[in-house]
């Protein structure tokens, strides 16, 4: 397989998922599983299906596989954060979060998540700063 058909293929299913269409992702996305196996975006762009899906547990083991071979991908740190959270486990969802935070400091998503798990542990002194900080990075836009 030639690198430009690995990118046109990447690139296909990104596009699809970031319009919201699993559908049409996921055969992409199953040919970069099976055509590509050792790469961080086949399983990461699997996590993304399965969080637009619904199913957190199967994003969160697919965002996992995704950070072993990538550990300092914000992206992948922020998702695997909100497949946490809507699992429940706020503790790793905050380390996560926290995580893609400092990798990529100014990803607003990422502050409003943390923010947002802050609030459903009822920390609020947390949450409060977390927001805070956010619109201190992000007010001037």
């Amino acid at each position: 397989m030639t690198s430009s058909y690995y990118a046109n293929l990447k690139s296909s299913a990104l596009k699809m998922l970031s319009m919201g269409n699993v559908e049409e992702a996921s055969p992409l996305i199953d040919k970069l599983l099976n055509e590509f196996p050792s790469t961080p975006e086949s399983y990461y762009f699997s996590g993304l299906r399965a969080l637009l899906g619904g199913d957190n547990a199967q994003a969160r083991d697919a965002l996992v596989q995704a950070l072993s071979f990538d550990s300092d991908n914000a992206s992948v740190r922020m998702n695997l954060g909100v497949a946490y959270q809507r699992l429940g486990d706020f503790e790793q969802a905050v380390e996560h979060m926290s995580a893609a935070i400092s990798l990529a400091p100014d990803n607003l998503q990422a502050r409003i998540n943390l923010g947002s798990c802050h609030v459903e542990c009822r920390a609020w002194r947390p949450a409060r700063e977390t927001f805070l900080e956010a619109i201190k990075v992000h007010g001037k836009n």
